[in-house]
């Protein structure tokens, strides 16, 4: 079973261990100064917050959200920034586990969801498969 959580300090090894297979995903590299404000937005909640999947005592994905105001609502919208489980355990169901919980998180206390897919690469579009 997949237990998803919210991200905390002592993740941080198993989270780097992630976020530097989905940079390579992507074929980007970023300084260690951004990666460490991340890791520190994603604990504080501001502005970002983040989930992690865990199976047998292993980090295995996490995601990234940002909740932000909308032009289109009075309610706010949780932006579903950064998506990424290992690729050895994908189609495990634990993206989808992910999700639904960014899903609950936005709905409790953010009014709606938004979670524009737009922003992924085409690399990411192409290669994606969406297991039921």
């Amino acid at each position: 079973m997949t237990l998803i959580r919210a991200l905390k300090r002592e993740d941080e090894a198993s989270w780097r261990r992630l976020w530097a297979g989905y940079l390579a995903f992507y074929k980007t590299d970023l300084p260690h100064g951004l990666t460490d404000a991340l890791f520190e937005r994603l604990l504080t909640g501001q502005p970002h917050f983040a989930f992690v999947a865990i199976k047998d005592d292993e980090m295995i994905g996490f995601v990234h959200c940002l909740p932000h105001a909308s032009t289109w609502s009075i309610d706010d919208y949780c932006y579903l920034e950064d998506l990424y489980v290992d690729p050895s355990v994908r189609g495990s169901g634990a993206g989808r586990a992910l999700i639904e919980a960014v899903y609950k998180i936005a709905g409790a206390y953010h009014g709606s969801i938004g979670i524009p897919i737009m922003a992924m690469s085409q690399h990411a579009i192409s290669t994606i498969s969406l297991q039921p």
